[in-house]
């Protein structure tokens, strides 16, 4: 999709050159990316640790784990949230991407998900166990 002077993603990684991306994503990553841990990041009980799991493992390579049926991204420091580059240079905003093939981790998605988005003071996970403990209506 072109910008406003008519180039699209393409021509400008190409007028930008390898080593000129690199030094944005690197810049971008380090401004928009880096986890500082603030108060929410204790909240719910999470006293002692942050409730969005940082540090991250450090991970020297991507693997699957067969055991967890996940996919292990590299993770060269642990206060990165993960990112895609092209999202983070040319949007300059923070994100968290994450690869979901478990139906645990799909669950624990759509639960974060439904509560960011409705800001109910019952969480999904709460309302969903009262559905289905409720026994039979008729």
């Amino acid at each position: 999709m072109p910008d406003r002077d008519g180039k699209c993603v393409h021509d400008i990684l190409i007028e930008w050159g390898a080593d000129m991306f690199a030094t944005e994503i690197k810049k971008c990553g380090e401004m928009l990316q880096h986890h500082h841990c603030q108060p929410v990041c204790h909240k719910y009980g999470n006293v002692d640790r942050c409730r969005f799991l940082f540090p991250h493992e450090v991970v020297d390579a991507s693997y699957f784990d067969p055991e967890s049926n996940a996919i292990v991204l590299v993770c060269r420091d642990g206060t990165m949230n993960y990112f895609n580059p092209y999202i983070l240079v040319f949007c300059q905003h923070n994100h968290d991407l994450k690869c979901i093939l478990s139906g645990k981790g799909v669950k624990a998605a759509m639960f974060y998900i439904s509560d960011y988005i409705t800001k109910m003071d019952v969480k999904t996970c709460e309302m969903l166990s009262l559905l289905s403990c409720s026994g039979s209506f008729a």
